[in-house]
């Protein structure tokens, strides 16, 4: 076999001949295709295929010429594809991406090619996953995303809250060992690259209490401290918060705290104490 045809040995090819398609696998120079139960013969190629699985002998130059040729029109193509993806991540500042944005931005594609180009740019570490469905840009340079934005983009809607907010309002004494946020869809952990990232469940009339906060030019949604306290004793089922710092309590507003335990029902008898 030809130097140049062997690098596509067991790679997936596809020939479009009128008026049908063959796609198969290129294996030690002949390519093994599973056709329809009708017998189809390709003069263009030279060769026939017959009912169910066959292998299409003698394969002429033409039909190594043309296999080429579909080979580097498809990287053609992702190189073009990726490169609009590059542009619409720098427009639009957003540094990760769902397969959703990907269906917007390539609108005439179908959700198959979408897939097929998500997965050559996971072989080729252009993207990384972040999890399923999720992506971030790593060439030509990944970027250092804010957690608090991941955590936004990995599992929307949310907002972080709890142990996080609670942690960076000086609170209390321990860094959260994850990026904890409340959503309205079921609950969820997730881990990557980043760190670990855990979503606790609240009703929709309780996900409120929360605002836009900008951080090295990216936007998360995080929750107001008092939302954040209120948000941690509810899911903890507790009145109090324990080893609170009293000054950072202090600093906190008592209509908030009151506004928003008496629309989530938590008693918050015990917090006073620090107040």
């Amino acid at each position: 076999m030809a130097g140049t045809l062997a690098k596509y040995i067991n790679s997936p090819i596809s020939l479009v001949h009128y008026p049908k398609k063959i796609e198969g696998t290129l294996v030690a120079g002949k390519l093994v295709k599973t056709m329809s139960k009708k017998r189809e013969k390709y003069r263009d190629c030279g060769t026939s295929f017959s009912r169910n699985k066959y292998k299409a002998t003698g394969l002429t130059n033409r039909l190594r010429g043309y296999i080429i040729s579909v080979n580097r029109k498809k990287i053609g193509l992702n190189e073009m594809k990726y490169n609009e993806l590059l542009k619409f991540t720098v427009d639009s500042k957003v540094q990760i991406f769902s397969i959703e944005d990907l269906m917007k931005l390539f609108p005439n594609e179908k959700e198959e090619s979408i897939a097929r180009l998500v997965y050559n740019w996971l072989g080729s570490k252009k993207i990384i996953r972040l999890k399923r469905g999720i992506y971030q840009i790593s060439y030509p340079e990944k970027k250092i995303i804010p957690d608090m934005y991941v955590a936004n983009r990995l599992y929307s809607p949310s907002y972080v809250s709890m142990e996080t907010i609670l942690s960076m309002c000086g609170i209390i004494p321990e860094i959260a060992m994850s990026v904890t946020s409340v959503t309205t869809k079921a609950t969820r952990r997730f881990k990557n690259s980043y760190g670990a990232f855990s979503y606790r469940t609240v009703k929709k009339e309780y996900f409120t209490g929360y605002y836009l906060l900008k951080e090295r030019g990216f936007e998360n949604f995080v929750a107001e401290p008092e939302k954040a306290v209120i948000d941690f004793l509810y899911l903890n089922n507790l009145s109090k918060i324990d080893r609170a710092d009293a000054g950072s309590m202090r600093k906190l507003s008592k209509k908030s705290l009151k506004k928003y335990a008496d629309l989530m029902e938590v008693n918050i008898g015990g917090l006073y104490v620090d107040l």
